[in-house]
């Protein structure tokens, strides 16, 4: 008697631990942008590390209204930005351009599979369609505007691998963007040139510097730069404010 109830035990806790696998995928998953589902059973949930992750982006939705999720390391802190876009109107020539815009995530955390924005979560997984098996991430909220989806849902998004494309492609203007810089690197600028390098940070998520100002005039000679944004403080990541903190005290000291 107790052989087999310890083999019905066993069973039990068995049949447990597999709907909890189970579970780990939601229900509902779909491509919330071009609008069309999955089928839950071709994803199985896996367990990354923050090195597997940083090296590449995660690319949600099609055409106007796709939008990239981007992860980046602050010594061993993991950091998200969302870009997406929208277009806009230059004033100068009147012509229409895709404005890149930005949404950045400071408080992350990967645990196994599951990524935390906040307080949203998402969760990675493996998604197999004809023997062939690509990187995904399910997210259980729409992190544009802060807002979760229905309960057993989520927005599917897949795996592009680096560099960050255009969102980085830029040496000279991103290298206070991609890694905490040591005073060395400020070594020998002088009080204009790291004047010119903080704002940059700003000028790169389209900040509007004031009408006519020393800073408006040098960034609106740049084809890159647009004037689109009156405060760019959600954009910033770790990285950013730490690097403009270095240089601020540095402009102090300066010539």
């Amino acid at each position: 008697m107790y052989y087999i109830s310890h083999k019905i035990w066993i069973a039990v806790i068995l049949l447990i631990l597999s709907l909890n696998v189970q579970a780990q995928i939601p229900k509902y998953l779909y491509n919330r942008v071009a609008g069309f589902d999955y089928d839950s059973k071709q994803f199985t949930e896996v367990k990354l590390s923050m090195e597997s992750i940083k090296h590449g982006i995660y690319h949600f939705g099609e055409s106007e209204g796709e939008w990239d999720m981007v992860f980046l390391e602050c010594e061993g802190k993991l950091i998200v930005q969302v870009w997406y876009g929208d277009w806009g109107k230059d004033e100068k020539t009147h012509q229409d351009y895709w404005k890149h815009l930005c949404k950045t995530y400071n408080q992350c955390s990967l645990e196994g599979s599951t990524l935390t924005l906040g307080k949203f979560k998402g969760r990675f997984a493996n998604y197999t369609e004809n023997g062939k098996v690509s990187r995904a991430l399910l997210l259980f909220c729409d992190p544009i505007v802060d807002k979760s989806l229905g309960k057993d849902t989520a927005d599917v998004g897949f795996y592009n691998s680096f560099p960050k494309g255009r969102h980085y492609d830029d040496k000279n203007r991103n290298q206070l963007s991609l890694i905490v810089q040591p005073d060395d690197f400020f070594k020998n600028k002088t009080k204009q040139e790291l004047k010119i390098l903080r704002n940059t940070v700003y000028a790169n998520y389209s900040y509007q510097f004031q009408k006519g100002s020393e800073m408006e005039q040098y960034f609106s000679k740049k084809s890159w730069y647009h004037a689109d944004m009156k405060d760019v403080s959600a954009c910033l990541t770790e990285i950013e404010q730490r690097n403009i903190q270095s240089i601020i005290r540095l402009e102090k000291q300066a010539k």
